[in-house]
Order: C-alpha cells, then structure tokens, then sequence
C-alpha cells in the first residue's frame, strides 16, 4: 500500500513565463509526415491552425527550445489553451535534438471550447541546457490556441509544515472537560 506523503509547502520558482504581446516569443510549429499548420498571433495568445493533421499527435508540434534544466530538481509546466471543438493534446518537456526523448512523461490533455489551465509536475535526471516544451498536436484538425505557458522549478519544503504541526495546539472553549 502507499502511505501518505509528509505535507509540504510549494515553493516554486519561474524560469520561463511567455509573453506573446508581440511576437511567438521563440515558439514555432512544425509539421511533419505529410501534416500541414500555421502558427498566427491574437489577443496575447498564440493559435496553431491545422490543416492536415497527420496520423499520429507528434506530426503537428508546437515547440520552444532553450530550455537549461538542472538534474535532481523538479519542474512544473502549466499552460492554459483552448480548442473549438473538445479535443486532445500531449505535452511534454524533452531533448531538442534525436532521439527526442522526454523528460517528463507524455501527458495528456483533454482541451475544451473555453480556456482551461492544466499543469504537470516532473523531475529531472540529468542536466540540459537546450531542453524544449513539446506540445503535439495532430490527429485531429481543431485547432489549438494557447495564452499562457509557464515553467518553474519546483520545491517541496516538508520540514517548516512539520515545525508548525508539532507547534500547533488546538483549544477549545468552554472546555467541558475541564473546569
């Protein structure tokens, strides 16, 4: 059986929060297999439109690279996104060059007609400096519209809740057990 964990305070540092005011901000798509997309830019959020989606979810990508990521310590990504029609996505954060190898685990995302945050939490193994945030895209031609991605090294502070537990007393008046 697994027991509960200890009970412990996040404490998450931002490496990287987008900003598409601009521009994609380093962010680009690719197509591959025969699938086809374009990347434009609204409103402080980016949309990958797909028009041929390939056979598997990895032929359409929305990916940044430059990621630097330090092994032993834990990451969190969270994006927010949307899709016209309910449809769904794999992220993962992984290796920029082959064999592509992720990181973290391929997550899967249902994406819905209104904007919906999702996150996922890893830890890492080794050291990379150029590591990239991989969301796949294809098998399906709705498209996709992203408005925030954040990545942020991650701490789980168990000794300070355990402090304050051992600290903690609760009372309660009138007490009538005692007088």
């Amino acid at each position: 059986h697994n027991e509960m964990p200890e009970p412990a305070r996040y404490i998450g540092t931002e490496i990287y929060s987008s900003n598409f005011e601009n521009d994609a901000a380093g962010w680009v798509v690719y197509a591959q297999q025969g699938a086809s997309a374009e990347l434009s830019r609204t409103e402080n959020s980016l949309t990958v439109s797909i028009f041929n989606a390939g056979s598997e979810t990895w032929h359409v990508q929305l990916v940044r690279n430059n990621f630097n990521l330090e092994a032993g310590k834990k990451y969190k990504v969270t994006f927010t996104a949307k899709s016209n029609n309910i449809r769904s996505i794999d992220v993962n954060m992984g290796m920029s060059v082959s064999p592509w190898s992720a990181y973290s685990d391929y997550y899967g995302f249902t994406l819905y007609d209104s904007l919906v945050t999702y996150s996922f939490v890893f830890d890492m193994n080794t050291n990379d400096n150029d590591a990239r945030i991989a969301f796949d895209l294809g098998k399906s031609t709705e498209d996709v519209t992203i408005s925030e991605i954040i990545l942020e090294e991650v701490y789980l502070d168990t000794q300070t809740l355990k402090a304050d537990l051992e600290n903690f007393s609760t009372r309660i008046f009138p007490n009538p057990f005692n007088d």
